[in-house]
């Protein structure tokens, strides 16, 4: 995490933004979401932190809980790109050499988001503390499922940067730009 003299309010708004809509489990339809009581209280300490923190409160409680910090940002990204982002999904994937399909990465990522519910989210109690914790064993299992993807050595990327360059931008440019019509 940056200093707090590096990062700009707004940004450590987004942020717990992110955070709180992973803990609501409004990005995606989940198997599992939180229980009533722990969104109500969730909800509750999310709307106080925004409406009465200062951004040191802010940067206080991102640095407390990052490890839930960063699922939430992968939740995100991850959702986002799968959702709305196809051209440049294939493309990570050609420059990558990804050898599994986004589909099956797509599906390994939500299961650990559900696994992720399951273990910290399904009390009455709002403890980040559990949470966090939960969230770093998460962040384990997001190392252990893009470990085994292959990517492209050092001396193989700086090559491939000049070789393929032109191949990747026709790739990005031919890809349509909506996933479907809507």
């Amino acid at each position: 995490m940056p200093s707090f003299e590096d990062i700009t309010a707004p940004d450590l708004t987004n942020m717990i933004r992110v955070v709180m809509a992973c803990c609501l489990g409004v990005l995606c339809a989940h198997t599992k979401r939180p229980v009533f009581e722990l969104r109500v209280k969730l909800y509750s300490f999310f709307h106080e932190l925004h409406a009465r923190g200062s951004s040191a409160d802010h940067y206080v409680f991102c640095v407390s809980n990052l490890c839930l910090l960063r699922v939430a940002m992968i939740e995100y990204f991850i959702i986002f790109m799968h959702k709305n982002m196809p051209a440049e999904k294939q493309v990570i994937c050609q420059r990558f050499e990804l050898n599994n399909t986004t589909g099956a990465l797509f599906h390994s990522f939500c299961t650990i988001f559900d696994v992720f519910w399951q273990t910290a989210l399904q009390v009455t109690e709002l403890d980040f503390a559990n949470i966090n914790a939960r969230a770093h064993i998460g962040i384990e299992k997001y190392n252990r499922v893009t470990k085994g993807k292959n990517r492209p050595s050092n001396s193989n990327l700086q090559q491939r940067t000049v070789v393929h360059s032109t191949e990747t931008l026709r790739l990005a440019i031919n890809t349509a730009i909506f996933a479907h019509p809507l």
